[in-house]
């Protein structure tokens, strides 16, 4: 049977209300090729196949995706730390100059416990200009005055 003797036949078939599958099983039973039949019913049924170039978009289309996920994934690792060195003491992050004489060189300066009081020891001196962090050899008390030069600076 030639294509569109087929196409019609299968038509009228359809028409007289027979289902698709008992139509496929009496062709196949004259001995009409699979398919010369899936051809036909796929013009029937404006069936698209997939054609090579939509399949190769598709693999284009998902392999841009996966480079671009996979560079967002690099560069999140690259921008965020890996491993956290931990607390830094605020001293880590002042310059200190590399001599200083020793007239210079303090012990303690305001020798008060209560942390208040203590501050604003450190306030007065920082506004009298007569004190610098570096000088304090105790590290503890050059910690807190940079802590408090900090919030000084920042209040100021």
């Amino acid at each position: 049977m030639a294509r569109s003797e087929l196409v019609i036949f299968i038509k009228r078939e359809l028409s007289k209300g027979k289902d698709p599958v008992s139509i496929r099983q009496h062709l196949m039973t004259q001995n009409i090729d699979r398919q010369s039949i899936d051809e036909a019913f796929d013009s029937i049924f404006h069936v698209h196949t997939n054609s090579a170039h939509e399949k190769f978009m598709v693999i284009g289309i998902v392999i841009a995706l996966i480079i671009f996920v996979g560079s967002g994934i690099m560069f999140y690792f690259d921008a965020v730390p890996t491993h956290s060195t931990g607390p830094s003491s605020i001293i880590d992050n002042h310059p200190v100059p590399a001599n200083i004489p020793e007239e210079l060189k303090i012990d303690s300066i305001c020798g008060i416990e209560n942390s208040e009081e203590r501050y604003s020891c450190f306030v007065t001196h920082f506004e009298n200009k007569d004190l610098e962090c570096y000088q304090i050899q105790d590290s503890e008390e050059r910690d807190f005055c940079y802590r408090v030069f900090d919030w000084y600076a920042l209040s100021a």
